[in-house]
């Protein structure tokens, strides 16, 4: 959702550099807590944005945005998607028998399965109790 994933704030980079050149250290350890900006989504709100993003019928990835292009979707918005399909869900089970909007979700959890598999497949989704390779 954000370009490469977390990135250190910039302060924090400048004040790690500016401690290694006046140490004079020419091999620095692997900084293993540095301060981020933003955090990462969490992999079911990212597949969640992407399934809204494409109307909850199958996960679409973001456009790339270029330079002087309009963003044709934000994660904003389809976080109001997602809120209103939550909602939806809600009225259905309010408004219809239970066994009716229990078999329908059904039949879209299975219509949109194989759309979340291939997102699983193809972006690398390490959670942080797994040791990266």
């Amino acid at each position: 959702m954000s370009g490469a994933g977390q990135r250190p704030t910039a302060e924090y980079v400048w004040s790690q550099v500016e401690n290694q050149l006046v140490h004079g250290s020419k091999d620095v350890e692997l900084d293993e807590s540095p301060e981020f900006a933003l955090t990462d989504v969490s992999w079911f709100m990212f597949l969640s944005i992407m399934l809204a993003h494409g109307w909850f019928i199958r996960p679409k990835a973001f456009p790339l945005a270029r330079k002087g292009d309009k963003r044709s979707a934000r994660p904003s918005r389809m976080r109001r998607r997602i809120a209103l399909f939550v909602a939806a869900w809600a009225v259905a089970f309010v408004l219809f028998p239970v066994g009716w909007v229990v078999s329908s979700l059904v039949l879209w959890g299975a219509l949109v399965w194989p759309g979340i598999a291939t997102v699983n497949r193809q972006f690398q989704n390490i959670s942080e109790a797994e040791p990266p390779l």
